[in-house]
């Protein structure tokens, strides 16, 4: 009994150690539960609000609360880390309740990625929903989010796998500069001392598999198809490229290029669709990762957001 004892004391002592060293380092809880995080925000999803869907792109690039203030409506924070923005799309469009606006990110890599069927996390996401939550599950998640909302040290960027990494490469644990909010915005502060900037540090970028041209007119039409569905029920669909620069840049336009994948999608559908590039609003923010807002720039780019879905409101109301 007394071995026991002296065990969790030890195992106390070194989660709360833990939670210390980080605290000190200037690191805040993190709601890294993404799927939990996802499954209750679009079961609260408004029929008149808004739903912002796409990868950690516009997790990062909109933040929901402001985006809220600025419109006087409510704001959902749907985007799926590395994921396309077409199954959650197409999931809200089957949603008869569903009249408001849908944000969506057009990530090239996985929006035109020919290998992406069924298999992502936006489709294990969506699947989730639609098979439902047991009163356990809702129980679990309300447990996890008050760990997250209290424990610093539970950022999955601290977990076992970093620390293993860090200790294969002999290299100190780098303190996070990303935070997950319980909005589902993913804050990203790129002026740290401590952040890496993958400009600086260049990832090893993968090999993509693009669509053919038959799959482009497929995708298209599968795009369209859930646009028009929610049109018809007075709702709308705005399709946003989001900044990228250097290496990611580099390698989305010769992978994917912009006259054949974007401009096929913005000429086949009816949604208004805006790459940055054509914007000089946005076409000058710079990811310092070459992917992702830094959060000041974010506001901007939310700022940004607002006044696209304001006129293009106006717009609507006057045919």
């Amino acid at each position: 009994m007394r071995a026991w004892a002296l065990a969790l004391a030890l195992f106390a002592g070194a989660v709360i150690g833990w939670e210390i060293h980080w605290r000190n380092r200037g690191l805040e809880p993190s709601f890294g539960r993404d799927q939990e995080i996802w499954l209750q925000q679009r079961g609260d999803l408004a029929p008149d609000g808004i739903a912002l869907v796409g990868s950690s792109r516009i997790r990062s690039g909109v933040e929901p609360v402001l985006l809220a203030s600025l419109l006087d409506m409510p704001v959902t924070q749907l985007g799926i880390n590395g994921s396309s923005s077409l199954p959650v799309l197409e999931n809200i469009a089957e949603d008869e309740r569903f009249r408001g606006t849908v944000v969506a990110d057009v990530f090239p890599p996985k929006f035109f990625d020919a290998k992406r069927r069924g298999e992502t996390a936006a489709d294990l996401f969506v699947n989730a929903y639609t098979k439902g939550r047991s009163p356990f599950d809702f129980a679990e998640a309300a447990l996890g989010r008050e760990v997250d909302a209290r424990l610093a040290s539970r950022h999955s960027a601290i977990g076992l796998m970093p620390i293993l990494s860090a200790l294969r490469k002999r290299a100190p644990l780098r303190t996070p500069y990303y935070q997950g909010e319980e909005t589902g915005f993913l804050r990203q502060d790129f002026r740290g001392e401590e952040a890496v900037v993958w400009g600086e540090e260049p990832p090893t970028m993968p090999v993509e598999s693009p669509l053919d041209n038959k799959g482009i007119m497929r995708l298209v039409w599968r795009t369209q198809a859930a646009i028009q569905k929610i049109q018809r029920r007075g709702g709308d669909v705005i399709l946003l490229r989001f900044p990228s620069t250097r290496l990611f840049l580099q390698h989305e336009q010769n992978y994917f290029p912009r006259e054949q994948y974007w401009d096929a999608i913005a000429r086949g559908t009816s949604a208004l669709a805006i790459h940055f590039e054509d914007r000089p609003a946005v076409a000058h923010l710079a990811p310092p990762d070459g992917s992702h807002l830094d959060y000041r720039d974010a506001e901007f780019m939310t700022r940004f957001v607002a006044e696209l879905i304001q006129t293009r409101d106006r717009t609507i109301r006057r045919r």
